[in-house]
This record gives C-alpha cells, sequence and structure tokens, in this order.
C-alpha cells in the first residue's frame, strides 16, 4: 500500500500522527497535538497509532522522513521560542513574548550551506529554504521571511526598558534572540517589528502544525 501514498501525503500523515501522540507536548504545543487528533478523528474516526501509519507510508519512507519532521519542528520551535527561557537571563518565570520577523531580500547573494545553525537545530536535515518553511511577501520587499519571538520575563522587561520601564521591541533587543547570528549569516538580515510584518505572520497563528 505504501508505493499508492505521494511522498507529499505520507509526510503530512506522519508528521500528524507523531503530533498526535506528542502527550508530554514536547515538540508541539497543546493546540497542535489537539489539532492532529482532531484532523484523524474527522478523517479516520479515530486517532491511528504510530506503527500503522508507518506500515501504511512504508518503514524505509518513514525513516528517511521523520528525522526531516523533527528537524523543521526544532526550528520552527526555536524560531518562536518554544518552551525556552528567557532569552536575557535564562528564567523560566512570567515570561512574555514578543514578534518580529527576519528577511532576506530576494537580492541577496549568500550562499545557503547546510551547517549547524545551533547546537539543536541541524540544518543538514532540514531544508533551510524548502516550501512551505517561509513566506514570501512582495510589494514593498521580495525574498523569504521567518516569523519569531523574543522571549523576556517580566523583571528583564522592566531592567531592559526604557527610562519609563516600557520594553519596546527594536532590533536591539530582538538581536538577543539565540538565532540570531546564525540567521545573519544566512542572509537574514532586514529586521520587520511586528507591525511590518507580513500579514500571513500577524493572522496566521491559529496554525499548530
Amino acid at each position: 500500500m505504501s508505493t499508492e501514498v505521494p511522498d507529499e501525503d505520507a509526510f503530512a500523515l506522519l508528521r500528524a500522527v507523531v503530533a498526535a501522540h506528542d502527550d508530554g507536548c514536547q515538540l508541539w504545543s497543546r493546540p497542535g497535538v489537539e489539532q492532529a487528533r482532531s484532523l484523524y478523528v474527522r478523517g479516520r474516526g479515530a486517532v491511528p497509532s504510530i506503527d500503522s501509519i508507518v506500515a501504511e507510508i512504508g518503514e524505509d519512507r518513514a525513516k528517511r522522513m521523520l528525522p526531516d519532521i523533527i528537524g523543521r519542528r526544532n526550528f520552527d520551535n526555536a524560531l518562536q521560542g518554544y518552551r525556552s527561557p528567557c532569552h536575557y537571563c535564562g528564567g523560566d518565570k512570567d515570561l512574555v513574548y514578543f514578534e518580529f520577523a527576519l528577511m532576506r531580500v530576494e537580492s541577496s547573494k549568500v550562499e545557503v550551506k547546510p551547517t549547524l545553525i545551533t547546537a539543536a537545530v541541524s540544518l543538514a536535515s532540514f531544508p533551510l529554504f524548502g516550501a512551505g518553511a517561509f513566506l514570501l511577501p512582495g510589494r514593498s520587499h521580495k525574498g523569504a521571511a521567518l516569523h519569531m519571538k523574543l522571549v523576556v520575563c517580566k523583571p528583564c522587561c522592566t531592567k531592559e526598558g526604557n527610562m519609563f520601564g516600557l520594553f519596546m521591541m527594536n532590533e536591539k533587543r530582538a538581536s538577543r534572540h539565540p538565532l540570531w547570528d546564525d540567521l545573519h549569516e544566512h542572509g537574514f538580515t532586514k529586521f520587520l517589528p511586528e507591525d511590518k510584518m507580513p500579514d500571513k505572520f500577524k493572522f496566521g497563528s491559529g496554525r499548530h502544525l
């Protein structure tokens, strides 16, 4: 049966079933886990086991796709600060999330190589500029954009804020994101504050898979 399932569908089936069984929300948030479960319940009446989906798409193909699925998820989680401590002090209490984006303008001549972007995110198993990974805006700028979140605890918001104690997001503060330097090396050098982000980032928060 595995040959009857196109690669794109097989990838989606495997990703969804792995997410659906992420009971501890290690890689997927609770909404992401519930979304995956809901998709299977609506489509098949119940959430299948991981083994049954592996058998359906083929074991060899599942082994080939799984590192890509995990790599993509780890990378997205790193961008979004999922399960991350404060990007200033490392604390894990009273966290606040500030949205922004980094963009690689289309005219950039930076050559992208499969290298280690952080100790936890391997580009060797993640096609950095693959389809679906980035939005291609248009209009004022054309290129690839990454939706990111800076994680800051409330004490650091006050300590690192302006003279009025307000933490106003800007490029300097965004540079505290752990992936900032690595992404700059790969051509993502244009900072977009929240009000300048592509609309898909602003209104696409419901997409968890």
